[in-house]
């Protein structure tokens, strides 16, 4: 983008300058030393993470002790640069409801992409019973490697009774909306900066959704063989106002310290025998099944 171009964005949308600008002093000034965890240098055999869950929600709702850990990154993308940027997961089965995670295939011995295929149209989400399969799966297929079941909850949309009858049709978790129908419906977020909707029925539905999904997370630690810990790749911030620039910040955007956004629980299950791993070759997706992901993500608004 040239400079001009970059002006012209600045004019058009003035809050993305904003966030910017609030952003740069959030990681350069107020908070750029936080400690962040590198998840394949900690001590585990499956690692279950909920998508956006707060380090406070977590404590609430969890019945074992939750831990805290500073994330590496406030939301997926950075989590996963910061993860795997120079780093080979050659151990390692990710079975992932997140498409972030694909970007990564070359770096991971194999990424198992329910979100291409096991969506729900319906819900506009993977369900959680789909990682629990697919996550059974592969520890079968692969028993000599590290696993991550990653699930797409609590992360919106949510899919509880709350979400579903009292909130409207929003867009999908990308973040930057679907359409149905030929109408386009705007992430959750914007329609909580925008008034449309209740902080209190947003925050009981995103409570909801961890409530739905933490039995399925605990019943992998139950199953599964070794060392299990439960996490989140970032949280979630409901309208919380930051500076220098006043504004109110939404959601999970790139590049923030901020505790509600980067504070994610961490909740370990200790097992009498460990999973013996070991590494094996990497292998890409074939560029047609690179083409088809490209496809998805463009549909769900991550490409251009």
């Amino acid at each position: 983008m040239t400079l001009l171009e970059k002006v012209k964005a600045g004019v058009n949308e003035p809050r993305k300058v904003v966030r910017a600008v609030n952003q740069q002093y959030d990681t350069r000034v107020r908070r750029p030393d936080v400690d962040r965890t590198r998840v394949f240098e900690a001590d585990w055999d499956n690692l279950l993470l909920l998508d956006a869950c707060r380090f406070d929600l977590a404590a609430d709702v969890f019945e074992a002790d939750v831990a805290a850990r500073w994330s590496g990154g406030s939301n997926s993308e950075e989590f996963l640069e910061f993860n795997l940027d120079g780093y080979e997961a050659d151990d390692t089965v990710w079975v992932t409801a997140n498409p972030h995670v694909s970007k990564y295939d070359d770096r991971i011995f194999e990424v198992v992409e329910l979100w291409d295929t096991h969506w729900d149209e319906e819900l506009q989400t993977v369900p959680p019973e789909a990682v629990v399969e697919a996550t059974l799966a592969a520890a079968e297929q692969y028993p000599e490697k590290r696993l991550v079941a990653h699930f797409m909850q609590p992360h919106y949309p949510f899919i509880g009774e709350i979400g579903r009858e009292r909130l409207p049709s929003h867009g999908s978790f990308t973040g930057n909306g679907i359409r149905t129908n030929g109408r386009a419906h705007e992430d959750i977020w914007t329609l909580l900066r925008e008034g449309e909707v209740s902080r209190e029925v947003v925050a009981a539905a995103y409570r909801e959704n961890l409530e739905l999904v933490l039995p399925h997370a605990e019943e992998l630690v139950d199953v599964l063989d070794g060392r299990s810990v439960i996490s989140s790749d970032h949280g979630n911030v409901f309208g919380r106002e930051i500076g220098p620039i006043p504004m109110q910040l939404f959601g999970h955007p790139y590049g923030f310290r901020l505790d509600d956004l980067i504070k994610v629980p961490w909740v370990e299950y200790p097992a009498d025998e460990r999973r013996s791993t070991e590494a094996g070759e990497i292998t890409t997706a074939s560029a047609e099944n690179t083409e088809k992901r490209e496809q998805r993500l463009r549909q769900l608004g991550y490409l251009e």
